[in-house]
């Protein structure tokens, strides 16, 4: 069910969603709108290094490995569940949402690192509101918010001095 905006219907939930061939920065900025509150972007700052952590021990101890493996998976169903009252975007293309999960991860970190706290600046997040107004936002959470921000500034034309 693709329409001209390179986006198709979700199974599950009825909402756009990218196509497959989409870019990678359009099923980020989807995979943003689906992760809008502290609650679930904590319960994936948690989960997402658990089930990393826990792939490689699995194979070596699973005793140890299956347990943290399940209880990562756990927490982030659990946000989404308890808290964005959503489907984890997984549902829609495992391999994909599972790269945009570890760099959505590595943005939080990158947040939290840079004293802007989960999300972003402040207490609303700036991703939600860049997300609300579709996958292609340049608001004030987008990558093209970002990238322009980091841009240097141009010194303003000088004018002579009058008389």
């Amino acid at each position: 069910m693709n329409n001209r905006r390179g986006t198709r219907k979700s199974r599950l939930a009825g909402e756009e969603v990218p196509d497959r061939a989409a870019p990678f920065a359009e099923k980020m900025a989807y995979y943003r709108s689906q992760h809008t509150g502290r609650a679930i972007r904590l319960s994936h700052l948690v989960g997402i290094p658990g089930v990393a952590f826990a792939l490689p021990v699995v194979l070596v101890r699973p005793r140890i490995g299956l347990p943290v493996f399940a209880a990562s998976w756990a927490v982030q169903v659990a946000g989404h569940v308890l808290f964005e009252h959503n489907r984890p975007a997984l549902t829609e293309g495992p391999l994909t949402y599972q790269l945009c999960g570890l760099a959505f991860w590595c943005e939080e970190v990158a947040d939290l690192v840079g004293g802007r706290g989960l999300g972003g600046v402040g207490d609303a997040s700036p991703v939600s509101r860049a997300a609300a107004s579709g996958p292609r936002a340049a608001g004030p959470g987008s990558n093209r918010a970002r990238i322009r921000a980091a841009r240097p500034l141009r010194a303003p034309a000088r004018r002579p001095p009058p008389g």
